[in-house]
């Protein structure tokens, strides 16, 4: 088998390694999505959010999407202060930000870090 992962590695098939860690053991209770949807005047706005995002630590993943939003953030935060400030401080001072709207988990009914993989022959 080590031969194997060693030839998963070197094609780029396995990205990396991680630890995957329990929010809620280190101080981070509440999970949330958000929606954000960017003024569609001028690409500028873009950029700037991309770049912001990347700097604020509390955004674990950001996804531009279709359909009636442009970006969809998952964030992890203490608890709903902590996103408060989050949201009034950093995320609604990025220029173009039209409208944000958000959800929070109330319970984890799945989560996995598998592929549906199956149909792959190696």
């Amino acid at each position: 088998m080590p031969a194997l992962t060693k030839q998963l590695e070197e094609s780029g098939v396995i990205r990396q390694y991680v630890a995957l860690l329990d929010p809620a053991k280190v101080g981070l209770g509440l999970q949330g999505y958000v929606r954000v949807l960017l003024e569609k005047r001028g690409t500028t706005h873009v950029q700037g959010f991309i770049d912001a995002v990347q700097q604020w630590p509390e955004v674990i993943n950001c996804l531009a999407m279709t359909g009636e939003m442009d970006y969809l953030l998952q964030v992890y935060v203490q608890d709903l202060e902590h996103f408060s400030r989050f949201v009034m401080d950093q995320l609604l001072m990025i220029p173009g930000i039209q409208d944000v709207k958000s959800s929070f988990v109330l319970k984890e009914i799945k989560r996995t870090t598998s592929l549906p993989l199956s149909h792959i022959s190696v």
